[in-house]
Parts: C-alpha cells; structure tokens; sequence
C-alpha cells in the first residue's frame, strides 16, 4: 500500500473540501432540475395527460430524493476533511487512517457518488471507530435511482401541483377521474370511480398541498 506523508495528507483534505463543494453544488443542481420536472407536470394536468404527468411526478420524487442525498454526502465529505485534518495537526494519523486516506484521494479524481460513500464509510470507521459498514450506505445512494416511487407519494405530488395550479377545478376534477381511469382499469364505471376517489389522499383538489 502507498504511504502517505503530512503533504500528501493535506493534499487529501483539500481534495476532499473540494469535492464537498461540489457535491454540494450538484444537489442544488439537481433541486432545480427536480422543480422543472414540477413545472412539467402542472402542464400534462392542464392538458389531461395524466400519464405524462405521473412520469414527470416520479422523475421529481426522484431528483429530490437525489438531491438530499448528494447534500448529505456533501456534509459528510466536509466534515471527514475537518477530521482528518485535525489528525495531522495532531500527529494522531493511524496506519488504517493513512491507507484510508490514501484510498480516498484516489476515489476522488472520480467524483463517482456512490464509490465516494463506500470509501468514506470505511475512513469513518478508522476515524470515528463508529465500525460503519460500507455496504448499507452504498445501497441507500444507489437505491435513489433503482427504488420505484410508491403510488400515494404520486399522487400526493399530484394533489399538490393540482392545487397550486390556476386551471379551473373542472378540468381538474376531470383530469382526477382520467388518472383513476387508467389506473384501475378502463372499464371502471362512475360509482366505482366516486368511491375509488374517496380512497385516495386527495379526496379534495385544492386542500392539503404537501
């Protein structure tokens, strides 16, 4: 394993303070492009494609589900650079956290998210001796792509953009009983599209934004 002296560590802190910055700047990135994908589906409502704006209802739970998760990283990057640092002023580097470090500095020249949590799950645990484990936390940021977007976040991101909309509650209604249509089935008849309607979260458009 390549050893490390004072420098290369300060190297590594930089390194890392710098890709925190970055990390972060991608989480805000990655907020406004979930917002563009709210706009969307404001839009598809207007028009009545609710398939459209179901699709663009889960790409915006998505991104901003991304987004939390890159800010995090972004947290727990700076706050491992404070720590090792503090550790080379002090002169309390291990032979674990050198080679961690090491590690790190190589992972870095590819800002790849989840390679950074699973290098920086292992320098936490010399660090911290907390033991984290890196297979638990590489799965939680790989699992914001990967996880389907359960059915009542939807449609509670559809309530919420229905009722911030300033189309009329007609066409509004219209476009509820559309989704409910698609989703349960064309052959639902008017009774059983009330009742379904009652089921749902957003039993009132216009009342209860998230």
């Amino acid at each position: 394993m390549e050893d490390m002296n004072s420098n290369a560590m300060l190297d590594v802190v930089h390194g890392m303070e710098v890709a925190a910055k970055q990390l972060g700047q991608s989480s805000t990135e990655t907020q406004r492009e979930a917002e563009r994908e709210k706009r969307k589906i404001q839009k598809a409502l207007e028009r009545s494609n609710t398939e459209a704006a179901r699709t663009y209802a889960e790409n915006t739970i998505r991104k901003r589900a991304a987004s939390v998760s890159l800010l995090r990283l972004a947290t727990r990057l700076e706050t491992a650079a404070g720590q090792l640092h503090a550790a080379v002023r002090r002169r309390t580097v291990t032979d674990p956290l050198r080679r961690s470090a090491c590690g790190m500095g190589k992972v870095l020249r590819v800002l790849d998210p989840v390679r950074v949590t699973s290098a920086l799950s292992e320098f936490e645990a010399h660090i911290n001796g907390t033991g984290l484990g890196t297979v638990a936390a590489v799965a939680d940021f790989g699992a914001v792509e990967a996880t389907n977007v359960s059915t009542i976040e939807v449609e509670s991101l559809l309530e919420q953009v229905a009722a911030e909309s300033e189309f009329g509650a007609d066409d509004q209604m219209e476009a509820v009983t559309m989704f409910l249509k698609k989703r349960v089935g064309v052959g639902l008849d008017a009774g059983a599209c009330v009742k379904e309607q009652e089921q749902l979260p957003w039993k009132h458009l216009g009342v209860g934004a998230l």
